[in-house]
């Protein structure tokens, strides 16, 4: 480069300093002027696009910068290793008109006053070549650089220019064609030779060529449906899943293969570049022999053989390599999948429509399950059938769906809203609210630099007492919000923010060591705020404490009128996921399921609904019955105010009667309302625990720390026995649902621990009643029961019966009872004893390891025998243990086990190596395969040492 790199640095500042689009792009056309350099000039200005890979990033840069300049453990190298702490920015680095420092800037600070400036003609460029040792070349720079240079060198190294310019303004200043070679190839060589000439056009017409990566056409992110709407005119479109791989563009050149990414990364070494390698022997017999060049467009994807799932992008490079290496044995391997054809047997495709390409590419290609497959599509009409669509990926744990016109050309390069993009998170009238408590902050970088930019939510554990609240982390969020509103979310400048020591967390925040998402800072709850996160589901995540996390999730608003207290707790947060199935609630067009919706976008909190006071918003079930339909009996329930909570009474039929026990309530003198006020409700009617009924019986502390009054909940049994018996009947326990402190002490004084009233005489009926209501007494002993499977079903009937009773009655901290939520199969024998409720219409092929039994003589025999001749005598002495602890242990795998637990191999099967063992948990995992329900309920895998563990915790 004849151009000295110290000019083009000082270049480079004046690009930056510059305001205005022609100012900034006259000044690269003066760097641009040299013809002859122009592919140097354009690599060093647009790093980003150049295919060569570092393989550097901002903390290795950093390393070797240290180490060049020796100052290992000074204020300097912390500077550099640490450059997001806002205790390290300071006025005047670099141009003061920046407010805002990056990892170019704090290299500036320190290398300043440090070295000395000589010219340099292309020497930098060296180090873009990764072969060379890159501590002895940084060594050379700190040399012979100056500070500006190393500012932008270190840019160009980072791939991060921050010149205030786009590519499309670095492409014009040098050919009106550059951006549009650029489309087409992918390479900025091309660019600068083919286009030397500025008076010359290249591209006669719009076409991809073989062997050259282009730029894919893409899909534009939907903010409203109103962009499906102009998209149909009044056609139909269609519908396609939005695929979790990485976007890939294969070219066939008779027996060779080039494959591509979105980004022009070659992978054909990864995939096979010949008819008999890799990937490509499978993808080459699936093409017709007529088939001579081609190139399509598609999505790579990662396929687990043992689940038959797809996974998540991240699988992607180590499935390719399991599959290059092990071959059919793979447990993962790369699958294409294509959806579009741009150039078949020399003739360019691009301006042939959607529909006419899709029909050639079936002709052409022939499916081949688990190696190539052309995608699937279903054609819409309305935006209903987007929202159908888009809910049934969630359901399938998808990204989303692509929704296109069939008549549209492919544009390279370009988002002008042929294809559109509908992912959960997209769509204001889809989703619902969460209202978490903000108790983390991630640093940002550039022109986020020294401010939170990132934050982290949590729930919280309602388990804990109300004195010394817990807090689980719970998700991440990082959109939603403009740079104004950053102060508003974090309060940053009131300084209650401290800096996160994951080794000695604080006692309130729960979040796993072992997390890779730790916050910088954290702030106590006692000064958090709540604030609202949209999100698309909710998924598994280990990477917080709850266990769970947010899929898309999004910043709404800070809830200025909610105290930390009124966040979504974690118990509230496990009703959602299981009434939810992990996805958030669709909102449908018009109002419907999961809160009230006003048709433009707008939705309700998930923790308060707000309430419109209009009978065109408010269901049925929630309305109050008319007075003056009452004819009024007696004065039974005379100055008695209830409130009878919607769904949670209801007859055999399954039939709500909400209002029917309203109106008996009114005729026999009492009043209704439809939310309970702790100063006059006398008590709320249900007979069972809905999520409303659930936060009634929670324990609120107000404002002024004051406890508000616990509400005594009654079964719909009393009140009819009181209209039967012609008066008001006492509470008793066997009537309750829940009973307040002061209702709880007052049995105490007049009943018995089972709930036999010292001073009422007992009846058939009532004697009836209160055997049923007794717990049930467990005759398990360490001898195995090997009875049917009714007999497994009616104890966990009664195991439920007692939980609840614990629940009613506030024992659910006996720690004796530890495990009264836990059925547990205890893999004792080789044959797994399985019930066919587990298995659905599925067939199941495990070599004859899996018996299916359900209570018959043949699987009894079979059991003992085995179980008597077993080795595994240290999982079998976990079952009196785990009975003492309230535990259930049955014998049979079915819909009641929550807990598989299979020995720990360097412990308990001595007979078996580990890798046998992992065999094993591989066979649960492909036995619950065929479990119906797995989606919404299924059982936990654990180790022998887990169990040991929960002993003694």
């Amino acid at each position: 480069m004849s151009l000295p790199f110290s000019l083009f640095a000082k270049e480079l500042d004046r690009i930056q300093r510059t305001k205005g689009h022609s100012a900034k792009k006259a000044i690269v056309a003066l760097m641009l002027r040299d013809r002859q350099d122009a592919e140097t000039v354009l690599a060093l200005l647009l790093p980003h696009l150049d295919q060569r890979v570092l393989q550097i990033k901002d903390k290795v840069l950093a390393r070797i910068y240290v180490d060049a300049l020796g100052i290992e453990g000074t204020t300097s190298a912390a500077r550099l290793l640490d450059w997001r702490n806002p205790a390290f920015i300071t006025s005047g680095l670099g141009d003061p008109a920046l407010s805002t420092v990056d990892f170019a800037q704090s290299l500036y600070s320190v290398i300043r006053d440090r070295i000395s400036s000589l010219s340099l003609q292309s020497q930098p460029l060296t180090v873009r070549d990764n072969s060379l040792d890159r501590k002895t070349i940084i060594s050379f720079f700190v040399a012979n650089l100056n500070p500006t240079e190393h500012k932008w060198l270190s840019r160009i190294i980072l791939k991060e220019m921050k010149l205030g310019i786009t590519e499309k303004t670095v492409f014009d200043a040098w050919h009106k064609e550059a951006q549009d070679l650029y489309n087409i190839t992918s390479s900025l060589s091309r660019v600068a030779k083919d286009l030397i000439d500025p008076n010359v056009s290249v591209i006669s017409n719009s076409s991809v060529s073989l062997n050259f990566p282009f730029k894919p056409m893409l899909a534009k992110s939907v903010k409203s449906l109103d962009s499906v709407e102009k998209l149909r005119q009044g056609k139909a479109f269609w519908i396609e899943t939005k695929l979790d791989g990485e976007r890939m563009q294969l070219h066939k050149s008779g027996s060779n293969y080039k494959w591509f990414s979105r980004n022009a990364k070659d992978y054909t070494n990864l995939y096979g570049a010949y008819k008999d390698q890799k990937l490509a022997r499978h993808i080459h017999v699936a093409f017709l022999p007529t088939v001579d060049t081609c190139v399509l467009d598609g999505e790579m994807m990662s396929f687990n053989v043992s689940t038959s799932l797809f996974e998540s992008f991240g699988n992607l490079k180590t499935a390719a390599n399991l599959f290059n290496a092990d071959g059919e044995t793979a447990t993962s391997k790369p699958v294409y999948i294509a959806f579009d054809i741009l150039l078949y047997n020399n003739k360019s495709l691009l301006e042939s429509p959607l529909r006419d390409r899709r029909k050639l590419l079936s002709m052409i290609l022939k499916d081949s399950k688990g190696r190539i497959e052309i995608l699937s599509y279903a054609e819409g009409n309305t935006t209903e059938d987007v929202v159908k669509a888009l809910d049934s990926s969630m359901m399938r744990r998808e990204e989303g769906i692509v929704v296109k016109n069939p008549d549209s050309d492919y544009l390279l390069n370009d988002r002008a809203g042929e294809w559109l993009k509908v992912k959960p998170d997209y769509i204001d009238s889809l989703g619902d609210d969460l209202d978490l408590v903000l108790v983390g902050g991630f640093f940002g970088s550039g022109y986020r630099s020294g401010k939170l930019s990132h934050f982290m939510c949590a729930v919280i554990d309602d388990s804990s007492p109300p004195d010394q609240r817990r807090y689980i982390t719970f998700c991440k969020f990082g959109s939603g919000y403009k740079e104004d509103q950053i102060e508003e979310i974090s309060h940053e400048s009131e300084g209650h923010w401290q800096a996160y020591d994951h080794v000695n967390p604080p006692a309130w925040f729960i979040h796993p060591p072992t997390s890779k998402e730790r916050p910088n800072m954290i702030i106590h709850p006692s000064h958090a705020r709540v604030v609202t996160v949209k999100a698309a589901e909710v998924v598994e995540s280990t990477q917080y404490g709850s266990g769970y996390t947010l899929r898309f999730p999004r910043f709404v608003t800070v809830r200025q009128d909610k105290d930390v207290g009124d966040g979504l707790s974690k118990t509230e947060l496990e009703e959602y996921i299981h009434n939810n199935e992990g996805r958030m609630q669709s909102r449908r067009f018009g109002g419907g399921d999961g809160g009230d919706f006003d048709g433009k976008g707008k939705r309700d909190s998930l923790k308060k609904v707000s309430r419109r006071f209009t009978a065109a918003v408010v269901r049925a079930e929630y309305q109050g019955v008319k007075v003056e339909r009452n004819e009024k009996l007696d004065e039974i329930f005379k100055g008695m105010e209830f409130c009878v909570i919607p769904g949670a009474v209801i007859n055999v039929e399954g039939e709500c009667l909400k209002h029917e026990l309203e109106r008996e309530i009114m005729k026999h003198g009492g009043t209704c309302v439809q939310n309970p006020q702790a100063d006059s409700t006398t008590c709320v009617i249900a007979d069972k625990i809905l999520l409303k009924v659930a936060n009634l019986m929670k324990e609120k502390v107000r404002k002024d720390g004051t406890k508000e009054k616990l509400f005594d909940i009654v079964k719909a049994e009393w009140v009819l026995a009181c209209i039967d018996s012609k008066e008001r009947l006492p509470f008793e326990p066997r009537y309750m649902l829940f009973a307040s402190n002061v209702t709880k002490k007052h049995f105490k004084k007049v009943n018995d621990k089972f709930g036999d009233s010292f001073t009422r005489d007992v009846t058939v009926d009532s004697l009836r009643e209160l055997f049923e209501s007794l717990p049930p007494r467990n005759f398990h002993t360490t001898k195995r029961n090997l009875g049917p499977i009714e007999e497994i079903e009616t104890r966990q009937k009664q195991s439920k019966i007692v939980s609840e009773i614990e629940h009613k009655y506030g024992l659910e901290t006996n720690i004796a009872r530890k495990f009264r939520n836990f059925s547990v199969y205890l893999d004792l024998t080789d044959t797994i004893f399985v019930s066919s409720k587990m298995l659905g219409a599925g067939t199941v092929d495990v070599n004859g390891v899996v018996v299916v039994d359900d209570g018959d003589d043949q699987g009894k025999d079979k059991m003992m025998e085995e179980i008597t001749n077993s080795d595994y005598n240290s999982v079998c002495m976990l079952e009196p243990e785990i009975l003492s602890r309230g535990g259930q242990v049955e014998t049979v795998l079915g819909p009641w086990t929550t807990h598989i637990v299979i020995g720990s191999a360097e412990v308990d099967y001595p007979i078996r190596t580990v890798k046998q063992q992992q065999e094993r948990e591989q066979l649960f995992l492909k036995l619950l395969l065929f479990y119906p329900q797995r989606h919404l309920r299924r059982p936990n895998i654990v180790s022998t040492l887990w169990v040991k563990s929960e002993f003694e915790n």
